[in-house]
């Protein structure tokens, strides 16, 4: 079982890289995956990263090289609530 997860969770992310600018809610519907851990490297902005958040049954967790950006980003999902269920981190890229 745990296999097949993890295969479903690379499928996820390779779609994600694909199709970012397809939008996430498509992104989701298309994976065919209806939950687990999403992990979005490259952090914009709460509500992008939240919005792959499509139900209770994901896990949301950005990374981005930019530390000033993950600060801001994280005070944004903090404000909105959505922080715990949806977070971001530093990534030194490698």
């Amino acid at each position: 079982m745990m296999g097949k997860q993890v295969s479903s969770l690379l499928l996820f992310l390779a779609l994600s890289v694909a199709a970012r600018a397809e939008g996430s809610a498509e992104i989701v519907e298309t994976s065919g995956v209806r939950g687990g851990l999403v992990v979005v490297i490259g952090v914009d902005d709460a509500d992008t990263l939240a919005a792959y958040r499509a139900n209770n049954s994901y896990l949301v967790h950005g990374l981005d090289t930019d530390s000033a950006k993950v600060v801001a980003v994280r005070k944004q999902l903090v404000e909105k609530g959505l922080y715990g269920k949806v977070s971001v981190d530093v990534f030194d890229g490698r």
